[in-house]
């Protein structure tokens, strides 16, 4: 299958998903689609392979001999070798020179091998890198994904709290007609009203900030509609699970860990190559020459150019041996590669150190958001309970509306920590998920 047929693939299923997302609405997968299929970054990435691609073929063209040619031309008058008698004559003379030229090298100290090695590596290691932005970019949507859906389902919670707020105000104004409740009562109400309609303003101001910064995350036009869809929690039962095990096959397949053992082989073979530059090197070569003159002016005529390009052609091979006595800045480029070789090596460690604690944490923070949540389903439960019975014990009489804006307040409070725990437990998930090499992305 060729590249073609592979980037037509991917557009079209991008394409599919981007259709599915209008009509459904968009979840976090499609979300994370379109954005690795339209990230700045990735296009980028994949410039870069190409760039280091072109340079591989650079670095193989080092196996192959070079072929050259010239041509010069030289004017002489005054006192001169007249080139056929090879005698001094005071002659203007025109000498025209033709040779092609034969080179190889034989032995460099093994600059070229390390090289090509080293763009081979270059290679892979942009291609992994191309992978990688597409990971980040998903990491980066699921941010923004769960802090737009976070403020839309918050908006929802607000109306909702909003409408049973105006409809106690409507039922306390009646009661207060009856006699039943007083206008202080009346004024508390509408004043819960108020602010349960200031809550739902500044929620949906925030969820716009929030789909703006998710358009941002996706590259997606800021003008145009992004309908996200309703937020379903599911049912996620973490396993247990030691952040040893998983980091035992992560730092086989996360894409950080690969592109930290890429950069200590990479430097490995630019300390081989700064050595080689102090070893001396053979190459060989062969020339095949042959020349023409005429003289200039008066005197007597020249042979003419065909026979002259034929009985003064010649060839000859030679061999050429370059040892390097003293370069001082050949034993610095050596110094200076041995230290990048032990920078990359404890920035390898340094990765895998940080990797294992990314892993630790994401597993404790996803036991510990499931430990909450399930905390919260039973508050929720509980608080929504306290509010239907303190609206009771309101309308019979028996509670002020101090208390009863308490327990509304409650209920809200512990319906939006759980939507945000039931959020982060969704994103810490996937998060393991990767960690164990499965993709980012589920569909």
């Amino acid at each position: 299958m060729n590249k073609t047929m592979i980037l037509s693939l991917i557009m079209l299923s991008v394409a599919e998903a981007g259709s599915r997302a209008q009509t459904s609405g968009w979840t976090l997968d499609s979300c994370m689609l379109y954005a690795t299929g339209h990230s700045i970054e990735v296009r980028q990435s994949i410039a870069e392979r190409d760039k280091a691609r072109a340079e591989k073929g650079i670095a193989a063209a080092g196996f192959m001999p070079t072929v050259e040619g010239s041509v010069s031309g030289q004017v002489s008058w005054g006192r001169n070798v007249d080139p056929e008698t090879n005698t001094y004559n005071t002659v203007n003379t025109f000498n025209n020179y033709y040779d092609v030229t034969a080179k190889m090298t034989i032995f460099d100290g093994g600059r070229t091998i390390n090289a090509f090695r080293r763009a081979g590596i270059m290679l892979r290691k942009s291609n992994n890198a191309i992978e990688l932005k597409r990971e980040e970019q998903c990491i980066t949507v699921m941010e923004k994904y769960a802090d737009a859906i976070y403020y839309k389902e918050c908006i929802a919670l607000a109306e909702a709290k909003l409408n049973d707020s105006r409809r106690l105000l409507e039922k306390t104004r009646r009661m207060k007609e009856l006699g039943m409740k007083s206008a202080p009562d009346v004024a508390q109400i509408a004043a819960t009203a108020a602010a349960d309609d200031y809550t739902l303003t500044r929620q949906r101001n925030l969820y716009t900030t929030a789909l703006l910064a998710l358009k941002s995350a996706m590259n997606y036009p800021a003008d145009s509609t992004l309908q996200l869809a309703s937020f379903s929690a599911g049912a996620i039962v973490p396993q247990k699970e030691e952040a040893g095990g998983i980091y035992t096959t992560a730092s086989g397949t996360i894409r950080t860990a690969i592109d930290a053992g890429y950069q200590v082989r990479a430097a490995d073979y630019d300390y081989k190559v700064a050595r080689g530059k102090a070893l001396p090197s053979l190459s060989l070569g062969a020339t095949i020459a042959t020349s023409y003159y005429t003289t200039l002016g008066g005197g007597a005529s020249s042979p003419s150019f065909s026979s002259q390009f034929r009985n003064n052609s010649g060839e000859y091979v030679y061999a050429t041996v370059s040892i390097p006595l003293f370069d001082w800045s050949i034993y610095k480029g050596i110094k200076k590669a041995r230290n990048d070789a032990a920078l990359a090596r404890l920035g390898c460690e340094e990765t895998m150190r940080r990797l294992h604690d990314d892993i630790a944490m994401a597993v404790a923070g996803r036991d510990g958001c499931y430990s909450e949540q399930q905390s919260l389903v039973s508050k929720v439960a509980a608080d929504s309970l306290a509010y239907r019975l303190s609206v009771r014990k309101y309308e019979e009489g028996m509670l002020g509306t101090t208390d009863l804006r308490k327990a509304a307040d409650d209920l809200l409070e512990a319906q939006t920590t759980l939507l945000q725990k039931q959020l982060q437990l969704m994103i810490k998930q996937r998060l393991v998920d990767y960690y164990k090499g499965q993709s980012l992305i589920k569909q």
